[in-house]
Order: structure tokens, then sequence, then C-alpha cells
């Protein structure tokens, strides 16, 4: 009613301004929306690609491993051969196995302990194709890999639910 009978300015409680502008059914809209989002996107519109890609030969150590999740500020990296194809990937968990043995492994071979059958998706599915095999799988990190199983990127649980949250 202020401003229709001209007011330039008027005092108000920060508690009532921002009243002014909820709404219930706000959250839920939101909220919504973020949902069809997520069954909209597919894979290669969130994966981390090229520089990001945590990539290394089957030739280095558990020490090189670890520089190289922490340069990237990902818990894995992804092993290639020669050719460029996966061989397996390495997470900081494995590490951590490793070293409650003995922190002598540390100048172990990566070799020797990366899982020789990660799991991978293609960058076509959708992302909450993605989430739903992270969730069944109860892990937090997909290598996507083309069709001659060369890594292309990965996808991150944390790279994806601040987008739908």
């Amino acid at each position: 009613k202020a401003s229709l009978i001209g007011v330039d300015a008027i005092t108000i409680p920060p508690a009532i301004l921002e009243k002014m502008f909820h709404h219930p059914l706000t959250g839920t809209g939101i909220e919504r929306f973020n949902r069809d989002v997520l069954y909209s996107q597919q894979v290669n519109e969130v994966m981390k690609t090229r520089d990001d890609l945590p990539v290394a030969g089957m030739d280095i150590s558990l020490y090189e491993t670890l520089a190289i999740m922490t340069q990237k500020k990902i818990g894995l990296v992804i092993i290639v051969n020669d050719k460029k194809k996966l061989e397996g990937i390495v997470t900081d968990g494995d590490i951590r196995r490793i070293l409650i043995s003995s922190k002598e492994n540390l100048n172990r071979g990566v070799k020797e302990i990366m899982n020789r059958n990660p799991i991978t998706i293609k960058d076509t599915i959708f992302v909450v194709q993605a989430l739903e095999m992270m969730e069944e799988k109860r892990i937090t990190t997909l290598v996507v890999v083309n069709e001659d199983n060369i890594p292309i990127g990965y996808l991150n649980l944390h790279d994806i639910l601040p987008h739908y949250s």
C-alpha cells in the first residue's frame, strides 16, 4: 500500500522482508525443477574431462598416485595402458588399506593393487542412471569411457549434487 500512495522508502525488519518473498511452494517447485533437469541431462554435460582427468600409466608408484590425486583434487586415478585404454583404477581407499599393513607399501607399483574391473559408463547415459548406479554399487565416482574403452572423463557424486539440491 505504501508504494501505491507514493512513498519512496520504508523501514522493515529483515525477518518481515524475508517473509514477503517466501512462499510455501517455492521450495517444492525448485526441487521438482532440479529433478526434471537431472532426468534430462546426459553424463557428457556434467562429467570432468581433459585436464581434470586423473590418468596415469601402469608403472607409477602409489606415492606418485597420491600426488596425482592431490593435484587433481579427486580420490581416484584412472590407470591406462600404452594405448590409452583403461586397465583399472586406484582409489584413495585402496591406498589407505595398503598403507595400514605397512608404510613400505608406498613404494609398490600401482598395478599391484589397482581394481582391474572398474565400473564404467558411457557419456550418453542420463545422469540419473549414473546416480542410480552409484547408489547401487555404493561408490561416488564412475569412469566415463568411449566405445574403445578409452577414458574420456569421470563423473563424481559431489560434482553432480550441488546442481540438483
